[in-house]
């Protein structure tokens, strides 16, 4: 079974639309080539849900982090190798009459064909000699199983005679750009698009080692327990230019975390920075945080940005009811999910939603393979919760200093009481300003 992660959880972690994603342009940007940055975009769609995957992919991003070496082939060549490995047009004729034909058709009359053809067999004989160097400096004896075997497939291909003999491409006669073009794109096509993606797969390893080394990105460990466990210190969001980071864990015998605090306190960048990190992490990526331990989990889901459905006459009370629906399905399919809620119940008045809150929250802590992490501004549902061994309180705080508000942006155990909702809208003058707008309709009125 995959790892769970539906498109509404991708949104509220920015990875739905990963061409455009800020959190992905720290990978993207060092990517050199469009090949690269395309495997980059398939990983990102294939978290794993199973730890041998993801202690694999990580043991090549610590190989790669070891070596700090460039990749050898430029943009523009592989580019071309990708449109000639995936040009329709028919191979070249190898017996010799036909092949100088086609090599003096091509003399006295050019067309772009035949010098496709005749540049990609080049090409793709400059990526080998390149792979066969750069494959060179790969080499060790603690080599990671995925880099071997690439090694392996690739050095079986440039020992080819047709290969192994290739002049210099300038020198290459039509006979044998001939029988290159019949080798590349029919007979050993399948083996060379393995390397080819083998080469951009390593090339992502290598800018998610950069992205590690950089922009102290932790490497995290998978905890072998058949009981759910994760600690994660300094964690942050990427997207925040100055983030103030926070640990995260689960006490002992707890499996539900109840977050309190007041407005723009911080609560909903750290649950999006906490389930980038869980998703992350099941992809065996680089993690924004010091250092993160956990177990393998099988799907992550959130609703942080539920969003209506006006055309289909649902709003978002009714949106939000389907979500935790299918949350409730998948937590009885799955098995051991992580799930982060955010402001439960807000299209309902605030006697129900409460009560709808401590009842749902009771019912998710029972599920003790599954990690829960709940925020909300109903200090009575807190208070509720204080002898629920399940469940443990957390709270983001502010403080006035100088007759200033500050916020510490800090996570801390217990409950938080500070209200700040009125106190933002008149520093906001929103009362003002319909204040004035009474006036002045007050005055024309007379």
């Amino acid at each position: 079974m995959a790892f769970l992660a539906d498109r509404q959880t991708l949104k509220d972690i920015d990875l739905a639309d990963p061409q455009n994603s800020l959190i992905v342009h720290k990978i993207k940007q060092r990517c050199k080539t469009a090949g690269a940055r395309k495997k980059l975009f398939s990983m990102l769609e294939k978290p794993f849900d199973d730890a041998c995957s993801i202690q694999s992919r990580l043991q090549c991003i610590r190989f790669f982090n070891a070596l700090k070496v460039e990749h050898p082939m430029e943009a523009d060549h592989m580019d071309f190798v990708d449109y000639y490995m995936e040009f329709k047009k028919p191979c070249l004729r190898t017996n010799a009459l036909d092949s100088l034909y086609d090599y003096w058709k091509y003399r006295l009359f050019p067309k772009q064909d035949y010098y496709r053809i005749y540049r990609g067999t080049q090409e793709v004989i400059g990526l080998l000699k390149e792979l066969s160097s750069f494959l060179g400096a790969l080499k060790a004896d603690d080599l990671p199983e995925e880099i071997l075997n690439g090694i392996t497939k690739a050095e079986a291909i440039l020992k080819h005679p047709l290969i192994s003999t290739h002049p210099n491409y300038k020198k290459a006669s039509c006979f044998r750009v001939s029988k290159l073009d019949i080798l590349m794109r029919r007979k050993l096509h399948e083996e060379l698009m393995e390397i080819i993606d083998f080469y951009y797969t390593t090339e992502v390893y290598n800018a998610l080692a950069s992205l590690h080394r950089e922009q102290s990105w932790c490497l995290p460990e998978v905890i072998q327990s058949e009981d759910s466990r994760m600690e994660i210190t300094g964690l942050f969001h990427p997207q925040l230019l100055n983030p103030v980071t926070n640990d995260f864990s689960f006490p002992d015998k707890s499996n539900l975390l109840f977050i309190t605090g007041p407005n723009m306190a911080g609560k909903s960048s750290y649950l999006k920075a906490t389930a980038l990190a869980t998703y992350f992490f099941h992809l065996g990526f680089p993690v924004p945080a010091a250092s993160m331990q956990s177990t393998v989990f099988n799907g992550l889901f959130t609703t942080i940005n539920i969003p209506d459905d006006i055309s289909n006459g649902m709003s978002h009370f009714k949106a939000e009811l389907n979500r935790l629906k299918k949350i409730g399905r998948s937590l009885s399919e799955s098995g051991k999910l992580v799930v982060i809620l955010d402001e439960l119940f807000r299209g309902t008045n605030s006697g129900e939603a409460q009560e709808a809150t401590e009842t749902l929250c009771r019912l998710m802590s029972t599920k003790k393979q599954s990690f829960f992490i709940v925020s909300s501004h109903f200090t009575v549902a807190a208070e509720a919760f204080r002898n629920e061994p399940s469940i443990s309180l957390m709270r983001f705080d502010a403080f006035f200093k100088h007759d200033e508000l500050h916020y510490s942006y800090h996570i801390s155990p217990g409950i938080s009481t500070i209200q700040l909702g009125i106190y933002l809208l008149k520093e906001e003058g929103l009362f003002k300003d319909f204040e004035e707008i009474a006036h002045d309709t007050q005055a024309r009125s007379y």
